[in-house]
């Protein structure tokens, strides 16, 4: 992906920590001019929570709704299976899960 920015947590994507995060996507992703797609490299990711679910999929509806691009890759089988099952288990589902790509 030509001119993407590539943010790479080293710890496990929990709250409140997801909220640093989101503001890294933000900043680099659509603060900037001009807006870039954001690749969020989950390689060193462990652990999520329901919070951090919800943080980074309210983004991804943000960046979706804007003709942004922001995309997960590199994540464990583990830690995709433990999104996708937080992901289903609100009271609603959202409307767009984050696409997980393999690699970067």
């Amino acid at each position: 992906m030509k001119g993407a920015y590539i943010i790479e947590p080293n710890q496990g994507l929990k709250f409140p920590g997801v909220e640093y995060v989101k503001d890294k996507v933000m900043k680099y992703g659509v603060y900037q001019q001009p807006t870039r797609a954001v690749i969020l490299n989950a390689r060193h990711l462990a652990g999520t929570d329901y919070s951090a679910v919800q943080g980074i999929t309210q983004l991804y509806e943000y960046f979706t709704k804007h003709n942004y691009t922001l995309v997960i890759a590199c994540a464990t089988v583990s830690y995709s299976s433990q999104f996708y099952r937080l992901f289903t288990c609100g009271d609603s589902v959202p409307n767009a899960i984050p696409p997980f790509l393999p690699t970067v």
